[in-house]
């Protein structure tokens, strides 16, 4: 699970870089 929620924080860390390019 752990690992599960390690992946999940690079995926939300990644998605608001790109929100942050996109803007």
């Amino acid at each position: 699970m752990s690992t599960l929620n390690r992946d999940y924080e690079r995926f939300a860390k990644e998605a608001k870089e790109i929100c942050k390019d996109r803007v």
